[in-house]
């Protein structure tokens, strides 16, 4: 289960971090899409509270989707902004 889920800073210049905390012993895969609803990068979050730092430099400036699903089941969804000088 998903109990806290922070993404920040939004809109971002190519470095995000991701705040969590996930009860139980299971890992969430965290998935982000572009417009189109094609994936371009996903994450494993390990149970527990942690914090993961993505590089996301690489992609293109836009709006982006993300979802955190564990075994199929999605606990939370939201949008991402790159917007790079």
């Amino acid at each position: 289960m998903l109990q806290q889920l922070s993404l920040y800073p939004n809109p971002n210049v190519g470095l995000v971090t991701i705040d969590y905390k996930l009860l139980g012993e299971e890992n969430a895969i965290w998935k982000l899409y572009d417009v189109n609803g094609k994936e371009v990068m996903n994450k494993s979050l390990q149970y527990g509270t942690n914090q993961k730092q993505l590089n996301v430099s690489h992609l293109t400036n836009g709006i982006y989707h993300f979802s955190v699903t564990l075994d199929g089941d999605r606990l939370k969804s939201g949008k991402m902004v790159i917007s790079k000088p």
